[in-house]
């Protein structure tokens, strides 16, 4: 009885394991470059839309209409991207908004992000900065 406790156990550790890396692609950061949208539920058009534009040179800008809020350098590290930003802390309203104020005072920011659910054109991260974290969807605007 108790082999068969065992078996089962392993066998279930096991298709739980298999699973677990068979859905956990591994993308090259060649995946990320271009221009992705952040939380829009899929549009691209949004006038007041976030988008992140990844490039090839380990570079990014982060955009709000014609504005850039925040630059930078991005690496990606197994699912893990990081972010070196220079940006105001204005930019972090959506996280509290007593931030907006202080639009125009700009300062150096390290953003973790790790990365899952990847797609072709999607994927979605829990984002950390300092102590708080959020969970953030993209997608690749053509």
């Amino acid at each position: 009885m108790l082999r068969s406790v065992y078996s089962f156990v392993f066998s279930f550790v096991a298709v739980v394991c298999l699973t677990v890396s068979a859905g956990a692609a591994e993308h090259s950061s060649d995946f990320f470059h271009g221009n992705w949208a952040i939380n829009t539920d899929g549009k691209c058009g949004l006038s007041d839309a976030e988008h992140m534009y990844f490039k090839a040179n380990g570079t990014f800008e982060n955009r709000r209409g014609e504005a850039a809020e925040g630059v930078g350098f991005w690496r990606l590290e197994a699912d893990q991207l990081t972010f070196e930003i220079l940006t105001s802390p204005g930019f972090f309203y959506d996280l509290h908004k007593e931030l907006k104020p202080l639009k125009g005072l700009y300062g150096h920011y390290t953003i973790r992000a790790l990365t899952f659910n990847k797609k072709a054109d999607y994927f979605e991260a829990v984002a950390t900065l300092g102590d708080q974290m959020k969970k953030v969807t993209a997608v690749r605007c053509k």
